[in-house]
């Protein structure tokens, strides 16, 4: 019995033999509207290696003698803040990444990320109201032994210590997409591209002592102020290569993204210090040296080094409609190369440099001190298509 219909397109033979369009089944969006653009919105909750600094300040057993006060290695001292890492407290942020895709079938796109991290910020004091011996130790050049600058001793002087630590961290990236691969409900591509990132970080040690020695070298009440600064920037600048593999089962989906940066960090090394005295009449006068800065390492250093950022993110996704699904997941990143601020520091002092002239080996010196950072943690969000 023939048709009582003509014969249609996809009754010829040749439509089932054509090939089907490159590109892959499932795009980055499977189970939401295959939309040419696609985001994500994310909250990072990231802990990061804090950074080295030496003994900063020391306390001693009441009775101490005024020499052996303060002095790191004796029995009776005891060090209230150093030999640890600080600024190394869970910290959150953000992360906004868009992409789109050059083609229907979502062989070809570009992301474009950008993160960062809340400016982490600690802060320590200490004074004669808590500790009445309150000390700044160091190793002396002129003895070649251990020594302190007493900031409280009973009877000498009365005063206090501040340590402030802060960190700042941006990054981002931009890169290409394409797919080498796929397979049921999976996709392999391989992205290429450039990232950067800035690292900025400071250490600011101040101390202020009250002079209350009747026969001390300065008047009683003569007020004598403080404030070391130790800061660095890193810049980093560099091309990205690596491989996203996603899969996807309809109303879920996994990623994960591997990549490594390779490229230049710019190191910079900012110190400067400063100490005013105040008598009780007559006015102030102010040097440009501090106690660990001195005119030996005082300045503004710059390096750059090659450096290596390995960077691991795993992703979930539950879809909540066509066009919108809830993320969670883990990140890891690692920069081979940066300064920190703790870590430029020289406790080993010269202080005949001021008012001079110097006698003696000139420290403190400065050499740069690299080392490596990582943070990692845990991210949550929201995916959208459009």
């Amino acid at each position: 019995m023939l048709s009582e219909h003509p014969p249609s397109h996809w009754d010829s033979p040749e439509i089932w033999e054509e090939p089907y369009p490159p590109g892959p089944i499932y795009g980055p969006g499977w189970g939401l509207a295959c939309g040419g653009w696609h985001a994500d919105f994310e909250a990072l909750f990231w802990w990061r290696r804090g950074q080295d600094i030496p003994a900063l300040v020391t306390t001693s057993d009441a009775g101490t003698p005024q020499a052996n006060a303060g002095v790191l290695g004796l029995p009776t001292t005891t060090v209230l803040l150093g030999n640890h890492k600080i600024t190394d407290a869970n910290r959150t942020g953000g992360r906004v990444s868009v992409g789109t895709w050059f083609d229907p079938y979502q062989v070809n796109g570009a992301v474009v990320r950008f993160f960062s991290l809340k400016d982490d910020q600690a802060n320590y004091r200490y004074s004669t109201d808590d500790n009445s011996i309150l000390g700044r130790p160091f190793f002396n050049v002129s003895t070649s032994a251990e020594d302190a600058r007493l900031v409280g001793y009973p009877g000498i002087s009365t005063g206090w210590v501040d340590v402030d630590a802060r960190s700042d961290f941006a990054a981002g990236d931009v890169v290409l997409r394409m797919m080498l691969t796929q397979g049921n409900c999976w996709r392999l591509d391989l992205i290429g591209g450039y990232q950067t990132a800035r690292i900025d970080e400071s250490l600011r040690i101040r101390d202020e002592l009250t002079s209350t020695d009747p026969g001390g070298n300065v008047p009683v009440g003569t007020r004598v102020a403080v404030e070391d600064y130790f800061g660095t920037r890193n810049q980093y600048h560099a091309g990205v290569v690596g491989a996203i593999w996603e899969y996807d089962r309809g109303t879920g989906a996994l990623s994960v993204r591997a990549s490594v940066g390779l490229g230049n960090m710019r190191e910079e090394v900012t110190i400067r210090g400063q100490t005013t005295t105040t008598p009780p009449a007559g006015a102030a006068t102010t040097v440009d040296s501090g106690f660990l800065t001195q005119p030996s390492n005082i300045g503004t250093y710059v390096q750059n080094e090659f450096a290596a950022v390995p960077e691991l993110a795993i992703r979930a996704r539950w879809y909540l409609s066509d066009h919108l699904a809830i993320s969670a997941g883990y990140n890891f990143i690692y920069y081979s190369k940066v300064v920190r601020p703790g870590e430029q520091i020289d406790r080993v002092l010269n202080l005949t440099q001021v008012p001079g002239p110097i006698v003696g080996e000139s420290r403190p010196a400065f050499s740069f001190q690299s080392g490596s950072l990582f943070m990692h943690g845990l991210t949550v969000g929201l995916h959208a298509e459009f």
